[in-house]
């Protein structure tokens, strides 16, 4: 049989977001895992297949957490409950990054780009079209993503208000990848 601490064994993991040695999140297969530096233990209970996690500490023990997976499945947690979002849209969503409370980005496979701000997921356009990859977010107002051709890999930054085409001087585009 399966106690409930052996459970995560039999879970893939797609995903990690480490806050500190001993506040660890993961996406898996069955949802959110939290690792407290000894044991693991799932957030809400079993959810669809996660490709993809963002956590940071807002002080103390409250977090924001951002989970995206197949589907276009996305939750929210406050470390301890579990609540889903819909974009409106079935695209796998590849990443998730977050800055704080009130900003969060996510990428999908299909090349959608949402951004959250703190009250409601927007789709925002893109220069460049396919696949959206390697996610990232260093601060607020803040991220970078690639766009996986046709016709070639480019790399976007988020100025603040959109998405814009960083120079690749001195890259090809085969050395551009997720």
């Amino acid at each position: 049989g399966n106690s409930p601490g052996q459970q995560q064994f039999f879970a893939a993991y797609s995903g990690i977001s480490a806050v500190s040695p001993t506040d660890i999140w993961l996406a898996a297969s069955n949802g959110i895992w939290h690792f407290d530096g000894t044991n693991y233990t799932q957030v809400g209970g079993n959810v669809t297949s996660l490709n993809a996690i963002a956590a940071l500490s807002t002080g103390g023990s409250a977090h924001v957490v951002w989970a995206v997976g197949q589907n276009g499945a996305v939750f929210q947690s406050n470390g301890t409950t579990l609540q889903p979002y819909s974009l409106g849209t079935n695209e796998n969503l590849t990443g998730v990054c977050v800055t704080g409370p009130s900003e969060a980005f996510i990428s999908g496979s299909g090349g959608g780009l949402w951004r959250y701000d703190g009250t409601n997921w927007t789709a925002t356009s893109s220069p460049a079209f396919g696949s959206k990859v390697g996610l990232q977010c260093p601060g607020p107002g803040k991220a970078f993503v690639i766009a996986q051709g046709p016709p070639s890999n480019t790399l976007l930054a988020w100025n603040g208000s959109s998405w814009t085409t960083m120079s690749t001087s001195g890259l090809n585009g085969a050395q551009i990848r997720g």
